[in-house]
């Protein structure tokens, strides 16, 4: 009896150490491996990342609402600070891949009315050239404004956070052509309108920025063309816009 007791105890505390040992082995794998729910948690997060996918267009209508002016102005003559355009553009744009930018071109439309006491004078040169001057005006009026309205094509390249709510910024540049100018007077004799100033720079073009957050931002352009055909006025006057904007699409 003594024999077979000591001959079993070792197997006894053997059997006892292996299945300890098989318990240790599967019992943290059971609590710790990821269940099904986790799994799939997981798998939803990848499947929501915004940054997994191609971003959609976005932003291709934009509105414009603008404060125009123009700087290097002679002495004496000044325009109101409340001088003021619009812009309306269509975009065609394009995402990089998967990235956060984008390449956008488009086509549309500007309408700049620079109010103030301007006046224009003309000179005549041994040549026969004309020049136009800028200058105050010096009869009294109501209102005095200078408009021109430009077809443009505007080139961007957009930065757009990949979140729910997105920050944006463009940076770009635009090409126009004034197809429309003139004076608006109102005084004393009355509302007239004088078209086509002489020696006007139809071109327009120059880099523009844009900054905003959702469907808002604010916007300025800084024209590389001057208001006047090089040599033939007033020289260095350079448009330039600064505004808010919206894209509802």
């Amino acid at each position: 009896m003594k024999t077979k007791f000591f001959f079993r105890l070792p197997v006894y505390i053997f059997s006892k150490i292996l299945g300890s040992f098989i318990f240790f082995l599967f019992i943290p794998s059971f609590f710790f491996s990821q269940s099904p729910e986790t799994k799939s948690k997981k798998t939803d997060r990848h499947l929501f990342d915004l940054s997994n996918y191609k971003p959609e267009p976005k932003d291709k209508v934009v509105f414009e609402f603008l404060h125009c002016g123009w700087l290097n102005m002679p002495q004496g003559v000044c325009y109101d600070w409340y001088s003021r355009g619009s812009s309306i553009f269509l975009y065609f744009d394009y995402p990089i891949k998967k990235s956060n930018f984008s390449f956008a071109w488009g086509a549309g439309m500007s309408w700049h009315n620079l109010s103030g006491n301007m006046s224009f004078s003309y000179a005549i040169d041994s040549l026969g050239y004309v020049s136009t001057i800028l200058e105050p005006r010096q009869l009294p009026y109501r209102k005095n404004i200078i408009s021109a309205k430009t077809i443009e094509i505007p080139i961007d390249i957009r930065f757009r956070t990949r979140q729910a709510r997105s920050i944006k910024i463009t940076a770009g540049f635009k090409f126009g052509i004034t197809v429309q100018n003139f004076l608006k007077v109102y005084d004393d004799l009355g509302k007239r309108k004088y078209y086509d100033i002489t020696n006007y720079n139809p071109l327009r073009y120059g880099p523009t920025f844009r900054i905003g957050y959702e469907q808002f931002f604010l916007c300025g352009f800084y024209s590389l063309s001057q208001v006047f055909n090089k040599g033939f006025g007033t020289p260095n006057l350079i448009p330039y816009t600064i505004g808010l904007g919206f894209t509802p699409w």
